[in-house]
């Protein structure tokens, strides 16, 4: 299985999928559920875990950017977030239910 790992200690994906995903003020719940995860998985990911290469592609698709590929580069800053994001001015994410208890943004 293939992963993407911090580099040399340093982070770059999980701190990147948490900066989109708190850019849309997004729980790491919800992003969890949207990928047939939970908030662990996302913690750890964001905490410096490893991410299978299975799931970069689910979570780019979720947090709607570009190229899934962003994720795993330099750090992603505020101001770029417009810039890496597909259509930053109509986000829904209808494609995750709402009404969950267990699930918010």
């Amino acid at each position: 299985m293939t992963s993407f790992q911090p580099q040399y200690g340093f982070n770059i994906v999980g701190k990147n999928i948490a900066a989109v995903r708190r850019f849309y003020g997004m729980s790491q719940a919800a992003l969890g559920k949207s990928i047939g995860r939970d908030r662990q998985f996302i913690q750890r990911i964001e905490s410096g875990g490893k991410l299978p290469a299975e799931y970069l592609e689910a979570i780019a698709e979720t947090l709607q950017l570009e190229n899934p590929f962003i994720l795993t580069r330099s750090p992603i800053s505020p101001d770029m977030l417009p810039n890496v994001i597909k259509s930053h001015g109509s986000v829904t994410f209808s494609h995750i239910k709402s009404g969950d208890s267990n699930v918010g943004f």
